[in-house]
C-alpha cells in the first residue's frame, strides 16, 4: 500500500482528492498538509470556521471520517520523504516554491499549472489516462 500526502487538503480540490482516494486499493492517505493557518489542528477543526462554527466541506460526498482526526501539517514544513506519493492541490505560486522541494524525494501529482510545460513533467488527463484515480 502506498502512503500518500494531500497538500492543500482543506481546499475544494484537496477535499476532492481525499474523496477520490478514500477507498483506493493501492493508496492510503498518510498525511494532510495545508497553510500555516490550518497546521497543528485536526482536519475536522481545520475545516470548521472558528467564528461561525460552519463546517467547510464542499464535496457532494460525505466527509471521509478516516481522516477527520488526522493532524494537518504546515505544507511549507512538510517532510515529503515520509510518504510515497504527493497529491498537490495548491495554487501555482505556492506550487513553484513547494513542489520542487517535495519532488526531490517523492513523486508529485499536481493540479497547478506551474510546471505544466516542462519537458520532464507528464500531463495526466483522467478522461484520457484511464484508471489514474478511478479504479
Amino acid at each position: 500500500m502506498l502512503k500518500a500526502a494531500v497538500v492543500g487538503a482543506t481546499g475544494i480540490v484537496g477535499q476532492q482528492f481525499i474523496v477520490a482516494l478514500r477507498k483506493h486499493p493501492w493508496i492510503q492517505i498518510g498525511a494532510l498538509a495545508a497553510s500555516e493557518k490550518s497546521a497543528g489542528r485536526s482536519y475536522r477543526e481545520a475545516l470548521t470556521d472558528a467564528k461561525t462554527g460552519a463546517f467547510r466541506w464542499y464535496c457532494d460526498e460525505p466527509p471521509v471520517e478516516e481522516v477527520m482526526a488526522m493532524q494537518v501539517q504546515n505544507a511549507a514544513d512538510m517532510d515529503a520523504s515520509h510518504v510515497d506519493l504527493i497529491f498537490s492541490a495548491i495554487e501555482s505560486d505556492q506550487a513553484q516554491i513547494l513542489e520542487p522541494k517535495f519532488a526531490a524525494t517523492t513523486p508529485v501529482i499536481s493540479t497547478a499549472s506551474a510546471f505544466r510545460y516542462e519537458k520532464d513533467v507528464p500531463i495526466l488527463i483522467p478522461v484520457l489516462t484511464p484508471g489514474m484515480l478511478n479504479y
